[in-house]
């Protein structure tokens, strides 16, 4: 699909084959994080769509601008522009009732999507989740911005997010996907992104949230979600004690069941 501004995006789609009569309709729109490609949800969506016994179900994620398969503008890396372009691909697949699932850098802008009130938008799911506040300075941003293009420091750090030693098939789909980002946007998220201020925008999310910490994350502590979980009216907090900040990786088969858990609690609309 085609963004305002013109950037072409890949967009990824699972779907659970055939139609049940009678079954309500589900779709699920993943956000990625840095920096990744929406490449790395195919496990989680599998396992998902094995247990959808008797709905439909459709998975949907973009490659965000700058990663993957999309297209790599020299402009468009601030959190405002990643979150109209998630919009736009909701309306150009017609989600409806969409649960919109974000991690890490993902669930900043996921965040931001919510709070401008979509009318399709169902509930929110955030996943290790960066923060709305300006994050902290990194103290290995110079490290962080020279392991673009490189494939062992790319490795290196996207190993070292991990709370066990990854999958030999995942570490190189990961470091795979890390060397494709484009330098705009690899520096566009390390440099301006992780810094924007959008903490005032917690208040105007008035979907049913979902926030899932990971007890071994190196990224991002459990304190600082108990904040993210604060900031949100109604927001409740599921912890995955085993994984790191990669859960949709370490632990897909626990994640999908999160997942699946949140949305069977959710109402069901009626036409």
């Amino acid at each position: 699909m085609t963004t305002g501004d013109g950037a072409t995006l890949s967009v990824r789609v699972w779907e659970k084959p055939g139609t049940v009569a009678g079954a309500t309709p589900r779709d699920i729109l993943l956000v990625h994080g840095f920096p990744a490609s929406g490449g790395t949800f195919a496990a989680l969506a599998e396992i998902m769509l094995l247990g959808a016994s008797d709905a439909t179900l459709r998975l949907v994620a973009p490659d965000l601008r700058g990663y993957g398969d999309s297209d790599k503008p020299a402009t468009g890396y601030t959190c405002d522009r990643f979150a109209a372009d998630v919009s736009e691909v909701a309306t150009a697949l017609n989600l409806r009732d969409y649960l919109l699932v974000g991690h890490s850098m993902g669930g900043k802008i996921a965040q931001i999507v919510a709070a401008t009130k979509p009318a399709e938008l169902d509930a929110l799911a955030l996943i290790t989740p960066g923060l709305l506040a300006p994050s902290l300075s990194l103290p290995d941003l110079a490290d962080r911005l020279a392991a673009h293009s490189d494939a062992a420091k790319t490795r290196a750090l996207l190993s070292g997010w991990a709370a066990h030693p990854l999958d030999a098939n995942d570490e190189e789909a990961v470091t795979a996907d890390g060397l494709r980002v484009g330098a705009d946007a690899w520096r566009g998220w390390l440099e301006t992104m992780r810094g924007e201020d959008f903490a005032a925008h917690a208040a105007r999310i008035a979907v049913p949230t979902l926030v899932i910490g990971a007890g071994k994350d190196p990224q991002r502590t459990e304190a600082e979600l108990q904040g993210v979980v604060e900031s949100i009216a109604g927001a409740k907090y599921a912890r995955l004690p085993m994984s790191g900040h990669l859960p949709h990786l370490e632990d897909p088969v626990t994640l999908a069941m999160t997942l699946s858990n949140f949305l069977d609690g959710l109402p069901v609309e009626t036409a």
